[in-house]
């Protein structure tokens, strides 16, 4: 099982994908260089304001510390071979600079 996740940024009032969780796997963030989103601490800062807000692909709001556990927090994880466009990350997370589901 998996779930997107999105976070809604009010000030331009557009949606973008954060990333997935599949069970069993570490955490894939999306990376968008040129809005300078490159890593899960970039992210952080886009999800400190109150003004956005945080769903999955189910139409559910999630908390941030919610989010914040289910990236970090991973039991039991497995990483996938890394290939181009996505790269390790500092914890349960990996990261990928291009779109995906």
């Amino acid at each position: 099982m998996s779930t997107n996740f999105y976070v809604k940024v009010a000030a331009d009032n557009e949606e973008i994908h954060f990333g997935k969780s599949s069970t069993g796997w570490v955490f894939t963030v999306r990376q968008y260089p040129e809005q300078g989103l490159c890593t899960l601490y970039d992210w952080m800062s886009l999800l400190a304001s109150p003004y956005n807000t945080v769903r999955d692909e189910y139409g559910s709001d999630v908390s941030v510390a919610e989010l914040m556990n289910t990236v970090m927090n991973r039991v039991g994880y497995r990483r996938g071979r890394l290939k181009d466009g996505k790269t390790q990350g500092e914890g349960s997370w990996d990261y990928a600079n291009y779109e995906f589901c």
